[in-house]
């Protein structure tokens, strides 16, 4: 072999080598990124998942819904939001919204937002369709025996216990003042002599009827109550009164729900107190020691 041309060989063959060595660094960090990028790809396809999961997913009956007045309709403007969640979903998300006074909710299948939250709402709703307008009661009324239960359309037959021509909230006071009571059926025909239906048993599924519902009594333990709504941690929050009352601890929690300001109250049992009840418009954290004292906080220290 000529020793110049075995020389050049060995100069390419060594010139080859060494433009190879950043190639081969190239092509493994691009396949890297590639492997990445595929990667990143299937993370935020999970995380869309399971977003679509979350804002789709029914939810326990957290019994927020049986606090609203309902009409027939739709309020147009004045939304904070949308969402496309079930209506007692809707209920919890305006309940932990400060500005929201009700919600419309709708049915019709061309919509792809269910749930509208509102910080104003109109007292006479328009007639629409499958939609509902839904009012908070800290801003319309207070609650009343008949908001403590939960209703389906339609009758269920048989076990009765007795039958009354009342109205509807009527009907709901004999249902609690009767220890047999698990709920009513309450028709609104008009060639109906009796119009109320006390229950001893209650089916879960109502036969389909017109102008007729079914009442439940929270499946037949004692009713809801607004306290039963607050968490509580033991001790006292000082300052922050919006006023004081002398009353129990379930009508401290009513006060408190019919004051758009009141975030919770501090209740106590002391035997010299002359007041128990103080309705708060701030409300601490972590309460200060205070034998026989409490904080309620209105949906674990949000407002409403």
């Amino acid at each position: 072999m000529d020793l110049q041309y075995g020389g050049n060989v060995i100069l390419l063959f060594s010139l080859g080598l060494t433009l190879a060595q950043p190639c081969e660094k190239t092509d493994n960090v691009v396949s890297g990124i590639v492997n990445l990028s595929a990667e990143v790809r299937k993370i935020d396809n999970k995380i869309t998942n399971l977003l679509e999961r979350l804002e789709a997913r029914p939810t326990v009956n957290t019994g927020l819904l049986d606090f609203y007045a309902v009409k027939k309709g739709d309020c147009v403007g004045y939304d904070i939001s949308g969402h496309n969640v079930d209506k007692e979903t809707c209920a919890v998300l305006c309940h932990q919204h400060c500005q929201c006074v009700g919600f419309v909710y709708t049915l019709r299948p061309e919509e792809s937002i269910r749930c509208w939250l509102k910080h104003e709402i109109c007292d006479t709703p328009t007639n629409i369709g499958e939609t509902q307008t839904y009012y908070k009661h800290c801003k319309r009324r207070s609650l009343g025996l008949l908001d403590y239960y939960a209703f389906k359309e339609g009758t269920c037959e048989g076990n009765d216990i007795s039958s009354y021509d009342v109205d509807k909230e009527t009907c709901a006071v004999l249902c609690h003042q009767d220890c047999q009571c698990v709920g009513f059926v309450y028709t609104l025909h008009n060639e109906a002599s009796i119009r109320c239906w006390l229950k001893r048993e209650i089916c879960e599924t109502p036969t389909s009827m017109t102008k007729t519902q079914t009442y439940y009594k929270h499946c037949g333990k004692r009713p809801l109550g607004l306290l039963d709504l607050y968490a509580f941690k033991e001790g006292d929050c000082s300052g922050n009164d919006i006023s004081s009352h002398d009353v129990d601890k379930e009508t401290c929690s009513v006060l408190c729900q019919q004051q758009r300001q009141c975030v919770g109250f501090v209740y106590t049992l002391h035997p010299e107190a002359s007041k128990r009840c103080w309705l708060k418009r701030e409300i601490c954290d972590t309460p200060t020691s205070l034998s026989e004292t409490q904080v309620y906080y209105r949906h674990l220290g949000k407002c409403l």
